[in-house]
């Protein structure tokens, strides 16, 4: 992941808050992969990175280690990166499937403290706006999309066909 909970997308390890772009301004993110040791990945390069990043803020979370919740975080993790393997999108359709899971006991919203949703279309940040309906608008932030920027419907089917097409025991419309 980049931004605010980015990690080493090798290891999972916590990355140092200092920012460093080689070869670029440093207000701008490298989209390339260049920094990727300081400033994280879209993608990591092992599912075992993401699953040791799932790990390690669950233990900030709660006082007791949970063999059974790692076990199947990592069983999901592994299956959800066969149809897509951006970090965003597997942690919201894993928080998705651990708390829908009968044989695990997870409290899952904690996990929704700990990503940082991107543009579905270019991987740049989002910006929140206020919406009639009270939910907040994702906009993308660097307007890839001429006209029209809201991404909130694009992210939502992004992650409602990611958990549909990994795991077959729910279809897409009983998801929303």
């Amino acid at each position: 992941m980049k931004g605010a909970h980015k990690f080493s997308p090798n290891s999972g390890a916590p990355l140092s808050r200092d920012r460093r772009y080689p070869g670029t301004i440093p207000l701008r993110e490298a989209l390339d992969g260049s920094g990727e040791l300081s400033n994280g990945k879209l993608v990591s390069d092992t599912a075992t990175a993401l699953a040791r990043y799932f790990k390690r803020m669950h233990q900030r979370r709660h006082t007791h280690e949970d063999a059974e919740l790692y076990q199947a975080a990592a069983l999901a993790i592994k299956r959800l990166r066969e149809h897509d393997p951006w970090d965003c999108w597997l942690w919201y359709a894993l928080a998705e499937r651990l708390h829908r899971r009968d044989d695990v006991d997870a409290d899952v919203a904690w996990m929704l403290d700990h990503v940082e949703a991107r543009c579905p279309r270019c991987g740049s940040r989002l910006q929140y706006e206020p919406s009639v309906s009270g939910y907040a608008n994702a906009k993308c932030a660097s307007s890839c999309g001429a006209g029209h920027t809201d991404r909130t419907v694009e992210i939502v089917e992004r992650v409602l066909d990611l958990y549909a097409d990994t795991f077959d025991e729910i279809d897409r419309i009983t998801l929303f």
